[in-house]
């Protein structure tokens, strides 16, 4: 007799530990889902403006003439004027 009570209260305990770990996990996974989602920036597609043409627009000759030319006429002088705006980004929280 002792022995049948032994075991249903084994069987008992194993049937409560497993619906306490069910109910846990069940619980996790849909605190898991409702968390914060962060949604990353999405990148658009730039259209092909007229400077980027004309960076590519470069002589295929490898004449120092040429390169040289090629230099002069290439213009980088406001090639960082969106840095500022990327660093903006960059620092928000």
């Amino acid at each position: 007799m002792k022995n049948k009570k032994e075991r249903r209260s084994l069987f008992s305990l194993i049937i409560f530990l497993s619906a306490v770990a069910i109910i846990i996990i069940i619980t996790s996974m849909f605190i898991i889902n409702q968390g914060p989602k962060e949604t990353l920036p999405q990148i658009q597609p730039q259209k092909e403006n007229l400077r980027l043409r004309e960076l590519n627009a470069q002589e295929t000759s490898d004449e120092v003439i040429s390169i040289e030319k090629d230099l002069n006429e290439t213009n980088l002088s406001d090639l960082d004027k969106e840095l500022n705006d990327i660093e903006k980004e960059i620092s928000l929280p």
